[in-house]
């Protein structure tokens, strides 16, 4: 390979983008030594992610043994001037790694130092005589990497030395390369689906991967695996061995991502089965705080750290990480893998043991609940389905005996989940819990609004940083309580209005509202009556309603689309509007203003009068907010064309029916029959067998049975305009059926092709059908019930 001279200037003036770029260029070159030279080491890595002590660090180079096995060979850094920076991070990733050396790459040398007992020592030195000659570069990698074998091989820490974040690597790598076999698994599971747009196929092979490695661990830990294994057997050691762990784990483990998964594929197994062997070598279980460590060090990755709630509580629905409390009795989560990371690691923490749920909270009652303290994020945004409309609202009605309560097509799941477990809560019983702010925005949520007011009073909300609200209530009648709503450098006290509407206008505008225009209101900006303004009585009413300021409050509220439970017309909005307005000194200011305006007067003078008379500036700078339509996001990615070419490419060497000519071939000595036609074909009449058809010319077709009439029609469909045909209805029978079950075939690889490759099922599903369409085949409803 020619090379790089624009990587020859001097490191000490590289900079990070050039560091990168050396860093590809010393990885290039490594690769063509592995290729044609000598030496143990079989791959390289760029800026690899690495658990240290220190957190993710990503070393630029990274040698590698095995890759799977965890053996590294060696470590590249390119100090960008902070030495003793970045010898810290060698340590940390060459403990990681199972090594005790690294390598700096200076401006001037290149050096590999040792890590002894935590001191950090040089161990060999490599001048750059010439470091403006990119060959001495090449030259000195080959040095190094030949310097380094030795190292490899005698330089690695002792299996009893290894440390917990080692071991935390090892699990990452077996996830890595076994997600992708799984994922494809599942996903080409859904083209036998009937409906394979209710589950996410990425989310479910994620899932059984985390499920998988937990299950692993788990039977290491208690030594239960079988002595002997075959990669292809791998499924069934696991389920033969989960029974024989404590019951309180074989019953978290042994949760399904899926009501059917699919079977285990084979690149998936050896990657496990690898990893089982690898932690017997090691000997991973012969020191259980080592072995502890290192499985706290891999679920808080998977939970960022956020394995200890911030709300103690007895109840949890749905939480973000396993919640580790010794006051935690009972956890309902929707994720299998969230489940037996939490059983696990309440017996390794000794915790006790928890009372799992697989599911949604409509399989709870309210005996099910004590009156303790309830923590969860109801945010499934999934849609409710028909079938389940009926069951859900049955449990409503013994949550609710006094409500009338009706689920609605297209609703989501956290609503009703919300409304039934405000009904199953006792008296005094207090919650936490995390809402889509979906329940103060959209006006079809005022039902679960209402029933939470009435009931509940509230103790605190917060707006969070994913644009959710935290809210604390406690289920008690003393509903006027003043709280606090803390917003990200702000607390604001809120007084409940006793009206639902007026407390939802209220909490939207403070969530909303900048802090000089929140504060206008109630002094400068009164709230209206429940009657609402009528305009006549208000002089400026009028003016004003043409505000910037106006149109702001009034798209916070949407007013005009809200409704109450029982109203079926649309109120007006006179009627309806919690809109503030100046009191009515001002508003005859505006009546002033209003007379002095011309025909093309702009509405920001409106408000700088507004902003002017009301003493804040702020009003005067809010820009009338556009509606701009999304634009559809293209699931396919820039790939799509290139997914397309590749499908039709597959398709095509899979073989496309060729029908009637090849079909021919099935017959033995058939009596053929011409047929010479101009597509396409229309039914003129059809009667007893007796059909008559008509094509673009004119002509008529006549003949007898139904499979002459519907081989033509897909004949003439084709394009076909001379073809051949037996004149034996058996035999036209016999050409037919091979031909559904050529299409059957060719349809269900077109379903696998897509639907494994494409990550959002209406996508795959929708490049099915046009894929389909073009190919101008019989449609599926014609052979798939074959």
């Amino acid at each position: 390979m020619a090379p790089d001279h624009s990587l020859a200037p001097r490191m000490a003036t590289l900079t990070n983008r050039h560091l990168q770029q050396f860093a590809q260029q010393l990885a290039t070159w490594t690769k063509d030594i592995i290729e044609h030279g000598r030496t143990p080491f079989r791959r390289v890595d760029t800026y690899p992610h690495i658990e240290t002590e220190q957190g993710v660090l990503q070393p630029p180079l990274v040698f590698w043994i095995n890759r799977q096995s965890m053996m590294a060979g060696g470590i590249l850094l390119l100090p960008d001037g902070n030495l003793e920076a970045e010898l810290e991070h060698g340590r940390n990733c060459a403990s990681a790694l199972g090594l005790q050396h690294f390598v700096t790459w200076e401006a001037d040398q290149v050096r590999i130092w040792q890590v002894d007992n935590d001191q950090i020592k040089e161990h060999q030195s490599f001048p750059l005589s010439s470091p403006r000659h990119p060959e001495t570069f090449r030259y000195l990698l080959a040095d190094i990497l030949d310097s380094l074998k030795l190292l490899a091989v005698l330089g690695a820490i002792p299996v009893t030395n290894l440390s917990p974040h080692y071991f935390n690597n090892l699990f990452q790598t077996t996830l890595q390369q076994a997600l992708p076999s799984l994922t494809k698994a599942y996903r080409s599971q859904r083209s036998e689906m009937e409906n394979p747009a209710t589950e996410d196929a990425d989310i479910c092979a994620n899932e059984a991967n985390r499920l998988l490695i937990l299950q692993v661990i788990s039977l290491v830990w208690f030594d239960k695996f079988p002595e002997s294994i075959l990669p292809e057997r791998m499924d069934r050691a696991i389920e033969i061995s989960l029974p024989t762990l404590p019951e309180r784990l074989h019953h978290a483990l042994s949760y399904k991502t899926t009501i059917k998964p699919p079977p285990l594929p084979l690149e998936t197994a050896v990657c496990f089965h690898h990893l089982l062997l690898r932690l017997r070598q090691l000997s991973w279980r012969q020191k259980p705080e080592r072995a502890e460590e290192s499985i706290y060090n891999l679920t808080n990755s998977w939970y960022q750290n956020e394995t200890k709630n911030r709300e103690p509580a007895a109840i949890h629905l749905y939480p973000a990480a396993p919640p580790l409390s010794a006051e935690t009795a009972i956890l309902l989560s929707d994720s299998p893998s969230l489940l037996a990371t939490a059983a696990l690691l309440a017996d390794i923490s000794n915790l006790g043991q928890y009372k799992l749920f697989l599911g949604h909270l409509f399989q709870f009652d309210r005996d099910s609940f004590s009156s303790q303290t309830i923590v969860g994020r109801l945010l499934n945004q999934t849609r409710i389905a028909s079938l389940e409309r009926y069951e859900f609202t049955t449990r409503l009605r013994i949550a609710w005996p006094n409500r009338r309560l009706k689920i609605k097509t297209g609703q989501p799941f956290w609503l009703w989940e919300l409304i039934y477990l405000l009904g199953l809560c006792h008296k005094g019983q207090k919650l936490f819990l995390e809402l889509p702010i979906d329940l103060l925005e959209k006006p079809d949520q005022l039902t679960a609004w209402s029933l939470l007011c009435e009931n509940f009073s509230f103790q605190r909300i917060q707006l969070l940083d994913n644009g959710n609200i935290q809210v604390s209530v406690s289920h008690s009648e003393n509903r006027n309580q003043s709280f606090q709503l803390h917003l990200f450098e702000e607390v604001r006290e809120i007084t409940p209005s006793a009206n639902v509407k007026e407390f939802r206008n209220q909490l939207l505008f403070a969530l909303t509202l900048p802090r000089d225009i929140y504060n206008l209101l109630g002094k400068e900006l009164i709230w209206p009556t429940p009657e609402g303004i009528p305009d006549s009585h208000l002089p400026g009413w009028k003016v004003y309603r043409q505000s910037q300021l106006y149109q702001w409050f009034r798209s916070i509220l949407d007013n005009e689309q809200v409704r109450t439970e029982f109203e079926r017309e649309p109120a007006k909005e006179s009627s309806l509007s919690g809109i503030p307005y100046p009191e009515p000194l001002l508003l005859n200011e505006l009546t002033r203003f209003g007379r002095e305006i011309t025909t093309d007067f702009q509405p920001t003078s409106i408000d700088y009068l507004l902003a002017n008379l009301l003493a804040c500036p702020v009003i005067e700078n809010i820009e009338r907010s556009s509606t701009v339509k999304t634009p559809k996001k293209n699931t396919l990615g820039n790939s799509g064309k290139k997914l397309k070419e590749t499908i039709a490419e597959k398709l095509s060497n899979h073989g496309i029916p060729n029908f009637p000519d090849q079909y021919l071939y099935f017959l033995d000595q058939p009596e053929i029959c011409h047929y010479s036609l101009t597509p396409p074909l229309k039914v003129k009449s059809s009667l007893l067998g007796q059909f008559e058809l008509e094509d673009a010319k004119d002509q008529t077709i006549t003949g007898y049975g139904e499979e002459l009439e519907q081989i033509l029609l897909f004949c003439a469909a084709a394009g076909k305009t001379q073809f051949d045909l037996p004149s034996d209805r058996h035999q036209l029978e016999q050409i037919l059926t091979h031909y559904k079950k050529d299409l059957a075939s060719l349809y269900k690889y077109l379903n696998n092709l897509c639907y494994s490759q494409i990550e959002d099922s209406k996508s795959a599903h929708k490049l099915i059908k046009n894929t389909w369409r073009n190919l101008n085949l019989p449609a599926p409803s014609w052979f798939k019930n074959l």
